[in-house]
């Protein structure tokens, strides 16, 4: 029990003690100014960014996956459950593929409705 609780314990201090440097800015007056680590200004800014970078990792996602799923449905060899797979994984792909497509244009729709 006292093994689990020193650890934390250890971190808690060690971080307390150094900080993050980088993080925060000590200014002549007192106060400390930290720094925004993302590009976005607002909440609205925020989403359109991961929305933006799902959005690109699915495309570069898809591509792959319809490559492997091709490569199972060559080397299946005629066994139904490989044929299987490889249709599931295709079809998986198209779906998550279009999921990703119309999330982020529900997003355009979404935002131009609210007026942003």
């Amino acid at each position: 029990m006292q093994k689990t609780l020193f650890t934390p314990i250890i971190i808690a201090f060690l971080f307390g003690i150094l900080g993050f440097p980088g993080l925060a800015e000590a200014t002549n007056e007192g106060i400390i100014q930290l720094e925004n680590p993302l590009d976005a200004e607002n909440v609205q800014e925020l989403i359109g960014a991961i929305t933006f970078f799902i959005w690109r990792l699915a495309l570069a996602i898809a591509p792959v996956m319809f490559i492997i799923a091709g490569f199972l449905f060559i080397t299946s060899g005629g066994d139904p459950n490989r044929v299987r797979t490889a249709r599931n994984l295709f079809l998986y792909t198209v779906i998550g593929l279009a999921v990703v497509l119309l999330a982020s244009g529900l997003y355009e729709v979404i935002k131009s409705i609210l007026g942003g």
